[in-house]
C-alpha cells in the first residue's frame, strides 16, 4: 500500500514539475520573442503559458499577461488587446505603474480603432485618475502640483518644463516633498489677469469666452493628451513609459490650466507640439519612436 502511494505521489510530483517547466519555458520563450520583435511568434508562447495557467496563477503572474495584451496591441489585435486589458486592470496584484500602463493601452486601442470619445473617456479613467499622477492647482500668481513624482527621471522632465515655462528663475520653483509650488513670474500667454471682459475684447475674431469655448479648449488639450500618450506607449522601457506618461499629464493638466486662465488657445496647445523634445532631452535614454 505504501509502494502504491509513494507511486501515486511521485506521478503527481512529476506532473507538477512538469506544468511549471513547461509554463516556465513558454513564458521564457515569449519574453525572447517579444524582444526580438518577432510578435507573432511571442504571442504563441504566451498563448500557450496563459491555456497552462490555473485562474489564480493567471492573476499571479501579471507580467506574462502584459506583456500578451502588448504583444496583440503590436499586431494591431486591438478588440483583444481591450478584453485582455480590461480583465488585467481589475488584477489585486498589479502595482500603480502597471494599472498606469495597462490603461495606457486600453487609450491607445480606442484610439487606433478611430474611437476618439471612448479613448478620452478611458484617458480620464486610467491615467489622469492614477493615484501616482500629479495634480495640478492653478492660483493667481502660482501653480501648486500636488502628488508630484518623488523619481528622479520624473523630475528631470516635469521640473526644467514648468520651469522654463513659468519662472525667470529656478529660485521660483520650490519643492516641499510631494507638493510643488511654481510662482508664475514669467510673462507668457498662457495666463492672464486681465477681466473676462478685457479677454473678449481681446479677441481678435470676436470668439467671447464662454463656458462653450473653455470647454472647446481644454477637449483638445485632452486630445492632444491621448496622442501624445500612444507615442509614450511605443517606449520599449517600462519605466520610461512611466516617465512620459505622467509628463504628458503634466502638460495636459498645464494646457487646460491655460484654457480656464484666459491664455490664447494657440498657446495653450503649443506644449504638445514640442513635447517629445523636451522629454528626450531630459531623458535621452527614453527613446520615443517614430513608427
Amino acid at each position: 500500500m505504501k509502494q502504491f502511494l509513494m507511486i501515486i505521489l511521485l506521478s503527481v510530483t512529476s506532473l507538477i514539475y512538469s506544468k511549471e517547466n513547461s509554463l516556465n519555458e513558454y513564458c521564457l520563450s515569449g519574453l525572447k520573442y517579444f524582444e526580438d520583435k518577432q510578435y507573432a511568434e511571442a504571442k504563441e508562447m504566451f498563448t500557450a503559458a496563459i491555456n497552462n495557467m490555473s485562474n489564480d496563477e493567471r492573476q499571479q503572474n501579471t507580467d506574462v499577461l502584459f506583456h500578451m495584451a502588448s504583444t496583440n496591441y503590436l499586431l494591431g489585435d486591438y478588440d483583444n488587446v481591450l478584453t485582455q486589458a480590461e480583465e488585467l486592470i481589475s488584477c489585486p496584484y498589479l502595482s500603480d505603474q502597471e494599472k498606469l500602463q495597462c490603461g495606457n493601452l486600453i487609450v491607445s486601442s480606442f484610439w487606433k480603432k478611430g474611437m476618439e470619445e471612448k479613448a478620452i473617456e478611458a484617458y480620464f479613467n486610467y491615467i489622469a485618475s492614477s493615484p501616482i499622477a500629479p495634480k495640478c492647482l492653478f492660483e493667481e500668481n502660482k501653480i501648486i502640483v500636488k502628488n508630484a513624482p518623488q523619481c528622479e527621471e520624473c523630475k528631470k522632465s516635469a521640473v526644467p518644463f514648468l520651469i522654463n515655462k513659468f519662472c525667470e528663475k529656478e529660485e521660483d520653483f520650490q519643492e516641499y516633498g510631494n507638493i510643488w509650488v511654481i510662482r508664475l513670474t514669467k510673462k507668457c500667454d498662457c495666463f492672464n489677469k486681465e477681466s473676462h471682459r478685457d479677454q473678449n475684447a481681446r479677441l481678435k475674431d470676436g470668439t467671447k469666452r464662454t463656458p462653450e469655448v473653455i470647454r472647446a479648449c481644454c477637449n483638445t488639450c485632452s486630445t492632444l493628451a491621448v496622442s501624445a500618450g500612444v507615442a509614450c506607449g511605443r517606449i520599449l522601457h517600462f519605466g520610461c513609459r512611466t516617465f512620459c506618461l505622467l509628463f504628458v499629464e503634466t502638460c495636459r493638466q498645464v494646457c487646460e490650466g491655460c484654457c480656464y486662465h484666459g491664455g490664447v488657445e494657440e498657446k495653450c496647445w503649443e506644449n504638445f507640439s514640442f513635447w517629445k523634445d523636451d522629454f528626450q532631452r531630459q531623458n535621452p535614454d527614453c527613446t520615443i519612436p517614430m513608427i
